[in-house]
């Protein structure tokens, strides 16, 4: 019942990507899934986003942390969504020792279709090192990744570029992301500079 619909749909985008004479991908990932829906690699391009590493810059250098100083602090950023996984992470954290850890969700659900989802991770959670902090502005990001040590995103969907992990980067955080998809690609473009920690 569900397959006409979205056959139609994807017809459409389609028809509306043929229409361009050129397409932008930030991700070699979204470029290569663009050929399999039969666009043309002559009319695609690699281009990455253009950020504003200002808030960044402005902060100074993350100093390099004592491990026996306190506890490391990891952070979730995003949508709290099943397709993002925080509950990968919120069942991940419950196995760690009381205060080797803490870990903060910074963001909400996405309206009341994801409200018994958001009470789930709270219902799963039963560790005290482990906070919902809400949403937040947008503009606040680089003071929010200043209070962290570890960004974790552990989404179950492919990605494509994600802007969180452009943002760590900038800061020169270190990352724990899913194996897949743009946030695979983004982990093995990083490693160079040793700031993502690739993990499957």
């Amino acid at each position: 019942a569900f397959r006409a619909p979205i056959r139609r749909r994807l017809d459409s985008m389609r028809e509306a990507l043929l229409a361009a004479d050129l397409l932008l991908a930030p991700s070699h990932f979204l470029l290569e899934r663009f050929v399999e829906q039969g666009i043309p690699r002559e009319r695609l391009e690699f281009w990455e986003y253009g950020m504003d590493d200002g808030p960044f810059r402005a902060r100074p250098p993350r100093p390099d942390r004592d491990p026996l100083a306190r506890p490391v602090r990891f952070g979730f950023v995003g949508t709290l969504m099943p397709t993002k996984g925080p509950d990968l992470a919120v069942r991940a954290f419950q196995d760690l020792p009381v205060g080797a850890a803490t870990l903060e969700f910074f963001g909400a659900g996405n309206g009341p279709s994801h409200a018994s989802y958001v009470a789930s991770l709270h219902a799963l959670n039963r560790h005290p090192g482990l906070g919902f902090r809400g949403r937040f502005d947008n503009r606040r990001i680089a003071e929010v990744l200043a209070g962290l040590d570890v960004l974790i995103v552990p989404s179950r969907w492919y990605e494509n570029a994600p802007l969180t992990i452009h943002e760590a980067v900038m800061t020169r955080m270190p990352v724990i992301t899913s194996g897949h998809g743009g946030m695979a690609e983004l982990a093995e473009r990083s490693q160079e500079i040793g700031d993502i920690v690739r993990v499957i």
